[in-house]
């Protein structure tokens, strides 16, 4: 189980004194180096507002740390963007501030692809109850905990494909069963709100017992991205495309670290 390698995002209004849920996070290592992943899309949300993510039981402020995206130059807007990624390196004192946090690898994602299983999990954090929960933090110092969120999804890619400008090599087509689990909890929820995980981590599971909603190993697969305004779908970038981009624009990653220092 992943879990703890997702974070929820916040943008705080200072006049109202409000935090509202905008999205998840991935955190990942790579090259010995330390990031954390979301959709372009959701980091556009949060331009030009205060910006917090949350974990170790804190809130760490990012807005003051650059960003970079994704180009969608080339596409008529950001929507029909087929890698639609953001990223931030984080920093060696926030390191230091998470020591708990759990980093994904590329060689965990390598070791899933030898998993065969059309079972996966999303991991993330909805809008509603983690904006409700933050804001009674407001009122009651130390009262906030993030509710993540673990729904099973089933992988479709075979009959979601081609869907607009997205494609079965790079990304993972799943649907929700007709039941999700709330983690860290009993309760089940019917109909799961996938408002607020975009960016959040898809995980390959093996030997899922549908019954249970157990299972004994879970591999991290990919970044999750959007879903059909239908709900009948949502799809994730592979995580070996998200390194793979890490890879490409390297160079320019270390220039944006090397300006927060």
């Amino acid at each position: 189980m992943h879990a703890d390698s997702v974070i929820p995002l916040y943008a705080y209004d200072g006049d109202s004194k409000k935090y509202a849920s905008v999205g998840s996070a991935v955190l990942i290592s790579h090259r010995s180096r330390r990031f954390f992943i979301t959709a372009a899309h959701v980091m556009e949300q949060l331009q030009g507002k205060k910006t917090f993510i949350f974990f170790d039981d804190g809130f760490y402020e990012i807005g003051g740390l650059p960003a970079f995206l994704s180009d969608c130059s080339m596409f008529d807007s950001r929507n029909n963007d087929p890698i639609d990624l953001a990223t931030i390196c984080i920093p060696d004192n926030l390191f230091q501030e998470s020591a708990n946090a759990k980093y994904l690898t590329l060689n965990q994602y390598q070791i899933g692809l030898q998993m065969n299983s059309p079972f996966f999990q999303a991991i993330g954090y909805p809008h509603s109850q983690n904006s409700r929960a933050a804001n009674r933090t407001v009122r009651v110092k130390g009262e906030f905990r993030a509710k993540g969120l673990r729904y099973t999804v089933t992988d479709i890619s075979d009959s979601a494909f081609p869907y607009k400008n997205l494609d079965g090599s790079t990304h993972i087509a799943t649907t929700l069963t007709k039941s999700g689990s709330v983690q860290l909890s009993r309760q089940q929820t019917n109909i799961p709100d996938l408002h607020g995980i975009s960016g959040g981590l898809l995980q390959k599971v093996c030997d899922y017992n549908h019954i249970t909603d157990s299972f004994d190993f879970a591999y991290p697969a990919g970044i999750i991205l959007e879903k059909k305004k239908d709900n009948s779908a949502f799809f994730s970038l592979r995580l070996t495309v998200v390194f793979e981009w890490l890879d490409i624009h390297w160079e320019r990653l270390l220039t944006l670290r090397s300006s927060e220092n």
